[in-house]
């Protein structure tokens, strides 16, 4: 059988042994979550991108449709012969206001949301160094409170030996 010297130390190693593997899995947990969080932000990146080359395709095509309705215009003004002054030119005017509104309304729309998706990705990556920080400290929380488990062991013993010579 073993003596209470090599339970006492026993159980000490036990403790420290749990205690390292309960902060391991913290840790991974932690990092497992930090990856998720950056994954997230690298997609949110990705996305603004996309939004990006969106906007610039719809500008594109607004510009494309005001230049064929003017285009259009122009041509049945002419079929008419009607110059190019006066309702032509208030109707040409009033299609480029239109036209400048809508590439207006597309840009802010396209700014508006790269704002949100930027302010996720900054988030996402604030929780992804949050969960580093915090699995760090599960770690040492588990390490220190297996020492100090194990010194109580040590403690116990100790004090049980002094009584027992005692009495």
């Amino acid at each position: 059988m073993c003596g209470p010297v090599a339970l006492a130390v026993a159980s000490v190693g036990a403790s420290l042994i749990g205690g390292v593997m309960q902060g391991t899995a913290a840790q991974q947990q932690a990092n497992a979550q930090a990856a998720a969080s950056e994954s997230r932000a690298l997609m949110l990146e990705q996305q603004q991108r996309i939004n990006q080359e969106q906007g610039s395709y719809k500008r594109r095509k607004t510009m494309q449709r005001y230049r064929q309705v003017l285009s259009q215009n122009r041509a049945e003004a002419a079929d008419r012969g009607l110059a190019e002054t006066g309702t032509v030119i208030d109707i040409e005017n009033s299609n480029a206001r239109e036209a400048g509104d809508q590439l207006a309304v597309q840009q802010f729309n396209t700014r508006a949301e790269n704002a949100n998706l930027d302010f996720e990705a900054r988030q996402a990556k604030r929780d992804a160094a949050s969960a580093r920080s915090a699995g760090h400290s599960a770690f040492g929380t588990a390490v220190v409170g297996s020492f100090a488990q194990g010194f109580t062991t040590l403690g116990k013993y100790a004090y049980q030996r002094r009584t027992a010579a005692i009495a």
